[in-house]
Parts: C-alpha cells; sequence; structure tokens
C-alpha cells in the first residue's frame, strides 16, 4: 500500500512538472469587425448570448486595431449583450464617443441613448430618454428621467440641424469673459497660496452657477461657446457639475470643434468617472507625489479600451502620457 501511495505521489509530481513546463497554448487569432459582426446575431443576441463572444469583442478593441470612425461605430454596436452591465454600456459609450469624434453620423444617432445606458449603470437618471422607456415604466426607478437641458438636447438628438443652426450664429461674448477670468487665476497655479486656493473656489463656484444659468436660458450658439462652457464646468466639485461639462464638450464636438471640445469629452469623462470611485480611461488625470517634481498619471482602468481612441479625443497614448509623468518604484 505504502509503495503504491509513493508511485502515486511521484506519477503526480512528474505530471504536474510536465504540465509546468509545457509551453501555453497560443492565443486563438484575432476576429475581425466582419467575423464578428457575422456571428453577432446568434451569439450576440437574447437569450443566446455567449460570454466567449463578449469576450472576442474585448481582444479585438484592446489590439488597438480599430481606426476609423466606421470601425469604432461597428465594433460599438457589438460591445453589450442583452444584459447591459457598468463595462460593457462604458465600453460601448466609449466607441461611441471615439466613432464621433471622427465624424461617423451613424455613431451620433446611437450617442444619447448610449450616454443614458451609462448613467443608469452608474445608478443616475437618464438624460435623454429617446424611446420613453421612463414614461412605460413609472415602477421601475432605474428608469429615473432628469432631463437635460433644453440647449444640450436639440444638440444631441438634432446634431445636423444644430450644426447648420450654429454655422450661423456668432459666439456668446459673456461665456467668452467667464472662461478668459477662468483661465487667468490659473496661469500660475504653483505660486497660489492656501489662502488663494479659497478664492479660486469661490470664483469657480460663482462661474459655474452664471455658466448653469446660461445653460438653461438656451444661451449657448457655436462650438465655441459649448467648448468655453464645458472648460469652466469641468472646474467643478462633483458628479452633476463634470456630467453637464461632458455634455458640453460632446455638444462642442458635434458641433464640429475638433480641438479643444475633443480633448474635454475625455478630461471631463475621467473626471466624471473619478468622482464616483471609479477608475478613469482616457488618461487625462494626474495626481501629486510626494517629494517629487513631476506629478503621476492617475489610476487608469485600460480593460476594453484602446489608444486608438484616446487620439481620437485628441489624448496622447498611454505610453508617451508616462513618460512626461513620475511613475513609481514597483517597491513603492
Amino acid at each position: 500500500m505504502r509503495l503504491f501511495l509513493s508511485l502515486m505521489l511521484i506519477a503526480t509530481s512528474w505530471s504536474s512538472a510536465i504540465a509546468a513546463e509545457a509551453p501555453p497554448s497560443p492565443p486563438a487569432p484575432l476576429a475581425t469587425l466582419a467575423d464578428l459582426e457575422a456571428r453577432a446575431t446568434k451569439e450576440n443576441g437574447f437569450p443566446d448570448a455567449t460570454p466567449q463572444f463578449h469576450r472576442e469583442v474585448i481582444r479585438l478593441i484592446e489590439s488597438n486595431t480599430l481606426s476609423s470612425g466606421d470601425d469604432f461605430s461597428r465594433a460599438a454596436n457589438m460591445a453589450t449583450g442583452p444584459i447591459e452591465e457598468y463595462r460593457s454600456v462604458r465600453m460601448r459609450y466609449e466607441l461611441a464617443l471615439a466613432a464621433v469624434a471622427k465624424g461617423n453620423l451613424e455613431a451620433e444617432k446611437s450617442l444619447p441613448l448610449f450616454w443614458d445606458s451609462l448613467l443608469r449603470a452608474l445608478g443616475r437618471p437618464i438624460r435623454f430618454d429617446p424611446f420613453g422607456v421612463a414614461a412605460k415604466n413609472p415602477d421601475d426607478s432605474s428608469f429615473t428621467r432628469e432631463p437635460a437641458p433644453e440647449v444640450i438636447a436639440s444638440v444631441l438628438l438634432h446634431p445636423a440641424e444644430a450644426r447648420d443652426a450654429a454655422s450661423k450664429a456668432k459666439d456668446n461674448a459673456e461665456v467668452k469673459k467667464i472662461v478668459d477670468a477662468d483661465q487667468a487665476v490659473r496661469q500660475n497655479w504653483n505660486k497660489l497660496t492656501p489662502d488663494d486656493f479659497k478664492t479660486v473656489a469661490t470664483e469657480d463656484h460663482q462661474r459655474n452657477a452664471r455658466i448653469r444659468a446660461i445653460v438653461n436660458e438656451g444661451s449657448l450658439h457655436t462650438a465655441q461657446d459649448f467648448a468655453n462652457a464645458a472648460l469652466v464646468m469641468q472646474h467643478s466639485s462633483g458628479f452633476a457639475g463634470f456630467q453637464l461639462a461632458h455634455e458640453l464638450a460632446v455638444c462642442s464636438t458635434l458641433l464640429g470643434d475638433r480641438g479643444m471640445g475633443r480633448w474635454l469629452i475625455a478630461a471631463t469623462y475621467d473626471r466624471m468617472l473619478n468622482s464616483v470611485g471609479h477608475d478613469q480611461r482616457f488618461g487625462t488625470q494626474s495626481c501629486l507625489t510626494m517629494g517629487n517634481q513631476k506629478p503621476a498619471l492617475g489610476e487608469t482602468d485600460e480593460g476594453g479600451i484602446c489608444d486608438a481612441e484616446r487620439l481620437a479625443l485628441g489624448c496622447p497614448t498611454l505610453a508617451a502620457k508616462r513618460a512626461n509623468f513620475w511613475t513609481p518604484h514597483p517597491s513603492n
């Protein structure tokens, strides 16, 4: 009996050693967009959605091989299955943002719905409700609606008409004056005293309040107006302010801003996620580090997103971003 047990132990150890030494299986070939689209109806719809299909979509996105607005839009349409949850609707919305930044008109149509889905996954009221689900589900608290201001809804729901109107409008001089003041106090940020920071916080609150009033009055007309308003509102102190700043930045980009508006989409989005305990996605936020001249890149969730999306929104790659930041030693 002892001899039998000894032989069994030797055999088990030998098998384990062979398994440990065996090279890992090569990864399966990367599925193409066309291949996934051909399989989507069967493998990504109720009730037959397969986890494997979703993993393949994520793998394709993370391969950083998508590049065009059409690529991003098509991937977005497969990013969730029949049951929507935070990570999948977040991934879908980010792909749609990249597609819109690349000028994809199909993604523009989906953006309000995708934004509502993400807000709902974050436990926040939906903003646009294009299919009237809140009215159809009055007893479902997850469909609480808090309508977006009309000046924002008109752009998100009717971007082509909004672009036409904006092309004939003039920039709002008061919004320009507010953003100039907002930026002026930040020119010598590193030299401000604690008392200076208190003053800036008070002034930021006043500027934010005035921008909110201007938004509610419907007095934003051009892409520049929306970008200026977003830049001011990103200096908020909580989720609601960052959410509004993000919506304003999206409007700016839909109206044709391919400069500051695109970057503000990413920056306001990262701040919004950080404000409710989620890691950023685009790598726009840094944090101070004790005893170091350079700031460190804030915690970044890299799952289901790629540098091509960051570049589409006017951000550098994460590698380029990290090259300019202090990177902590693994033992720190």
